[in-house]
C-alpha cells in the first residue's frame, strides 16, 4: 500500500501544476497524481492572462517552456458591431492596448501543455497513476483513497488529498460541497478550427497602424454582441480555438454541431471574412458554466482547487489565475502543516479568502450580459474592472497573498468591497436596460478605439504599489464610477462618451496618483 503526503486527484492543468510545485518549493514532501486519461484530451482554456502567467513564470519556471511550444499573448481585444453584426471587421468599434504588453500571458494548447507537465513531474519524482480511476474517498488520518484500472485494485493513504478533477468534482461531490450558481448560468460551445484568414489582413492600414503595426492575431480576440460573446484564440499548431458563451434562453441544439456551430459564426460579417475556409476539428460544449464550493480547504487536511473547486465566468480569461490563487494558497497551508502545531485558524482565513474572491468575481459576472454588446458602456466597465484586477495582481507580484496580515486586512474590508461591487454590478445593468429600451445600446458602435487607459509607466509600478495605495485606488475608481453611472442613469446618457472621455475621467478620478510608486 503507497503511503504519500500529498495525494492529487487529476492530471489537468490544476492538479499537474500543483504537484510540480509541491515538487519544486517542498522537495521533501512525497507526492502521487491520480488521473484517469492516459493521454490529455483536447480542452479550452487556452487563453491565460497576467496573474496565472506570473504563477506560471515565477513560481513554477515555465516560461521557457510557455515561450518555446507555445504562443505569447498580446492582451484582451473587444469589437463591437452593430445590431445586425454587418460591420467589416476594420469599422468595427474596438478597446485594446496599442502595442506590446508589459506583463506576459500566453495562448496555450491545453493538451499539448499537460502532456508535458505530467511527464515532467514523473521525472520530478512524482508517484503516477495514470490510467487509474478513483471509487472513493476515505477521509480521515490519514485518507484512503481507493483506485482501479482493469479490475484491478489498489489503495492509497496520504496525509493529504487535494481534488483537481475539473468539472467531475470527485471529492467535492461525495462531501457534498458544490455550489450551484443559477444566478449566472452561462452556456458554451466551441471548437478548434483550421485555416481561419490572419485578422490583421482583413481590415485597412490606418487600422492596422492604430496598433503599431503589430498583430492583432496574437490577442484574445473577443466579439461582444448582445448577451453573447465570441472568443477566437490562436494556438502555435496553426489551429485557432473559436467559441461563443451566451446567456442560456439563446441557446439551442445546432450549437452542439459543427455546422450549425459554423454557421452561427458566419452570420457575423467580421468573423465570416475570417472563416470562409475555415473547417471544423473538434467540438465541446458546456451548459451552466458557474458553480463555488462551500469549502475549499479544511484542517482536516484536503483542499479543492481549479474547476473542481468552481468557476464563474470566461469573460476575462480567469481560469488559470483561479488555479494560481488556489495552489499556492493551498500550497502554503501544506507546508505550515509541518511546521506549526495548528493548522485550524490558517484553513479558516485562507478559505474565507477564497470564498470573498469567489464572490468579487460573480459580482463582476451576474448581470453584465446586458450591456456586453455596447461599446460606450464597456469602455467604462472595462477601466473599473481592468484597474480592479491589476491592483490584486499587485498585491500578488508583491507575495503579499501569502502573508497572514495582508489577508486578515483583505477580510476585514471583504464585506465593504462586495457592496460596492454589486452595486457597480446592478448600476451598470440598469444603464445598459435604459439604453435599450431608447433604442439606443448600440450607438458607440462603429468606427472608435479606445486603449483603455493603458500606461507602460504605470504598468511597470505595480509591484512598486504599496496596499495603501491600492485600497485608496479602489474607494476612489468606485466612487468615480458610481458618479458617472447615477448621472447617466438620471439624464438618460444625454450626452454619450465621445473622444476622450475617459482620459477626462481618469484624470477626475486622480488615479494616477494612486499608481505611482509608493
Amino acid at each position: 500500500m503507497a503511503v504519500l503526503d500529498v495525494l492529487v486527484l487529476g492530471g489537468g492543468l490544476a492538479g499537474s501544476l500543483l504537484a510540480r510545485q509541491l515538487r519544486l518549493h517542498q522537495p521533501d514532501r512525497s507526492v502521487g497524481l491520480v488521473e484517469p486519461r492516459v493521454q490529455p484530451r483536447r480542452k479550452v482554456g487556452e487563453s491565460m492572462v497576467e496573474l496565472g502567467a506570473d504563477y506560471l513564470n515565477r513560481r513554477l519556471g515555465l516560461s521557457g517552456l510557455l515561450y518555446r511550444e507555445h504562443l505569447p499573448k498580446q492582451g484582451l481585444r473587444f469589437f463591437f458591431d452593430t445590431a445586425d453584426r454587418s460591420l467589416p471587421v476594420h469599422r468595427l468599434s474596438e478597446i485594446g492596448i496599442p502595442g506590446f504588453a508589459v506583463h506576459p500571458s500566453f495562448q496555450v494548447d491545453r493538451a499539448r501543455l499537460d502532456a508535458t507537465l505530467l511527464q515532467d513531474n514523473i521525472a520530478r519524482g512524482v508517484a503516477d497513476w495514470r490510467g487509474w480511476r478513483v471509487e472513493g474517498v476515505r477521509i480521515g488520518t490519514p485518507h484512503e483513497v481507493v483506485v482501479e484500472r482493469e479490475g484491478h485494485r489498489s489503495t492509497i493513504r496520504a496525509r493529504w488529498v487535494v481534488d483537481a478533477t475539473g468539472r467531475r468534482r470527485l471529492l467535492g461531490r461525495q462531501l457534498g460541497l458544490v455550489r450551484p450558481a443559477p444566478e449566472h448560468a452561462m452556456s458554451a460551445a466551441w471548437c478548434r478550427v483550421e485555416d481561419v484568414a490572419e485578422l490583421e489582413a482583413q481590415g485597412n492600414d490606418a487600422w492596422r497602424a492604430r496598433w503599431l503595426h503589430s498583430c492583432r492575431d496574437l490577442a484574445t480576440c473577443h466579439w461582444m454582441q448582445d448577451r453573447s460573446w465570441t472568443w477566437l484564440i490562436p494556438l502555435r499548431s496553426g489551429l485557432s480555438s473559436i467559441g461563443v458563451v451566451c446567456e442560456p434562453h439563446l441557446w439551442h441544439r445546432g450549437l452542439g454541431t459543427r455546422d450549425g456551430l459554423l454557421g452561427h459564426f458566419r452570420q457575423t460579417i467580421s468573423l465570416r471574412q475570417l472563416l470562409e475556409r475555415a473547417r471544423v476539428v473538434d467540438i465541446g460544449t458546456g451548459r451552466a458554466l458557474a458553480s463555488g464550493t462551500t469549502r475549499y480547504v479544511s484542517a482536516r487536511r484536503w483542499a479543492v482547487v481549479g474547476e473542481a473547486a468552481g468557476f464563474t465566468d470566461p469573460l476575462f480569461s480567469p481560469g488559470t489565475d483561479h488555479i494560481a490563487w488556489h495552489n499556492d494558497l493551498v500550497s502554503d497551508l501544506i507546508r505550515r502543516d509541518f511546521s506549526e502545531p495548528d493548522l485550524r485558524p490558517h484553513a479558516h482565513r485562507i478559505d474565507a479568502l477564497l470564498q470573498h474572491q469567489w464572490r468579487l468575481s460573480m459580482g463582476s459576472a451576474v448581470g453584465q450580459y446586458a450591456h456586453l454588446a455596447s461599446y460606450d458602456l464597456r469602455r467604462l466597465r472595462y477601466v473599473y474592472d481592468v484597474f480592479n484586477y491589476f491592483n490584486g495582481l499587485s498585491a500578488w507580484l508583491r507575495d503579499d497573498h501569502l502573508r497572514p496580515a495582508w489577508q486578515t486586512a483583505v477580510l476585514e474590508q471583504a464585506p465593504v468591497a462586495e457592496r460596492s461591487h454589486n452595486e457597480i454590478g446592478r448600476l451598470f445593468t440598469a444603464l445598459a436596460d435604459q439604453l435599450r429600451r431608447d433604442g439606443r445600446l448600440f450607438e458607440g458602435n462603429a468606427d472608435a478605439w479606445d486603449e483603455g487607459l493603458f500606461d507602460w509607466n504605470l504598468q511597470r509600478s505595480l509591484p512598486r504599489r504599496s496596499p495603501h495605495q491600492e485600497v485608496r485606488l479602489a474607494r476612489r475608481l468606485f466612487a468615480g464610477v458610481r458618479k458617472h453611472l447615477t448621472r447617466a442613469l438620471q439624464d438618460g446618457w444625454r450626452k454619450p462618451p465621445g473622444t476622450g472621455w475617459l482620459a477626462q475621467l481618469y484624470t477626475q478620478l486622480r488615479l494616477e496618483a494612486d499608481l505611482k510608486p509608493g
